[in-house]
């Protein structure tokens, strides 16, 4: 039997797009970060990489550290504990970050 229209319709709107070029605008631009963060929240984003990622930006700019790939990257890498946790919940984002 089908579902009522009403229930397929209670996921929150998403764009997974639109969550890799906030974080893309955010390593190319300072003034970005600034702007973003103060509009946004890590449980703004329906994705659980990009949350991760934006957190840690969030965390580079608060202690002055630059926002950039190599930043991003290590700080990831320390909070994750560990590469292969690093590439099982960050591989495809990452990647994504990485040509942004």
């Amino acid at each position: 039997m089908a579902e009522p229209a009403d229930q397929i319709l209670n996921v929150q709107p998403q764009s997974e797009e639109a969550e890799q070029a906030v974080l893309g605008s955010m390593l190319a631009s300072k003034e970005a970060v600034s702007e973003t963060i103060q509009w946004l929240n890590p449980e703004h984003f329906y994705k659980d990489a990009h949350s991760r990622i934006y957190s840690i930006m969030i965390t580079l700019f608060d202690k002055g550290d630059p926002i950039d790939t190599v930043s991003v990257i290590d700080a990831l890498k320390k909070k994750l504990d560990g590469l292969n946790v690093f590439k099982k919940i960050l591989g495809h984002s990452l990647a994504i970050m990485l040509y942004a």
